[in-house]
């Protein structure tokens, strides 16, 4: 799996505009590209286990909020369940953080099962 080197700076974006300067867009293009192709890496290993182990995969790869991606991808397509992991963050970090099984428990359509 690709790494994001720690020593790249993160893009400048100054406040009075969205754009990019110079190096910036080069460094932030390669981080970009860096986590697709980890993304990519992710879903290949998951879709083949899970063949191996006799299922049925779609893959679907989304950009966004993850809870908010995995709601509506699931009401758009009719799922009946969502399979979620949780990461067991305290219930502190959760009020203050938020949690992404929490908020999918809470606006899916469908059944949700939370694995630990």
């Amino acid at each position: 799996m690709a790494q994001v080197p720690t020593n790249w700076p993160l893009p400048t974006i100054y406040s009075h505009s969205t754009d990019l300067i110079g190096d910036d867009r080069q460094t932030y293009r390669r981080m970009i590209e860096v986590i697709e192709a980890n993304g990519n890496d992710i879903l290949a290993k998951a879709e083949a286990k899970a063949k191996g182990a006799g299922l049925k995969v779609e893959k679907i790869k989304e950009s966004g909020h993850p809870a908010d991606r995995i709601v509506k991808v699931a009401s758009e397509n009719g799922y009946d369940l969502i399979v979620i992991g949780s990461r067991g963050n305290s219930a502190i970090k959760e009020a203050l953080l938020g949690s992404v099984s929490h908020h999918v428990c809470q606006h899916a359509k469908c059944s949700v099962l939370i694995a630990r």
